[in-house]
């Protein structure tokens, strides 16, 4: 993912511990594979509060993700198709244990979303 460009930099570390302490406004973009859905809420928390720190905040045109963010917001609170995706099994077991009572219309795969075709417009937002 993104490896081939000169301008990426990977870097991987044990974000729940105190360390590491990456400078203010240092990363583009963090990715989070499974970590926060075992923390509890409090670490969740305190986690997040860290990872705003870090990431960069370009105060140019926000309004873009801002209308992107109230518009899933706006979807939730209604009656719409959710699906979630994973390759693992045992990750869509811990999503509908979660999802139970929620009155929402949530479809669950177990699949490689990359070897998997999807018409056209299958999804208004990934």
């Amino acid at each position: 993912m993104g490896a081939h460009y000169k301008n990426v930099k990977f870097m991987c570390a044990v974000v729940a511990s105190p360390e590491p302490n990456f400078s203010t406004e240092s990363m583009d973009s963090i990715f989070s594979n499974w970590l926060l859905m075992y923390f509890s809420d409090r670490k969740v928390e305190e986690l997040v509060e860290r990872m705003v720190k870090w990431q960069k905040v370009s105060s140019q045109d926000d309004k873009g993700f801002q209308k992107f963010m109230d518009n899933v917001q706006y979807k939730w609170n209604f009656d719409v198709e959710v699906v979630g995706i994973d390759p693992y099994i045992n990750m869509v077991s811990f999503a509908l244990e979660r999802v139970i009572g929620l009155k929402r219309s949530v479809e669950f795969e177990s699949v490689d979303c990359t070897k998997k075709s999807y018409p056209d417009n299958a999804f208004d937002a990934i």
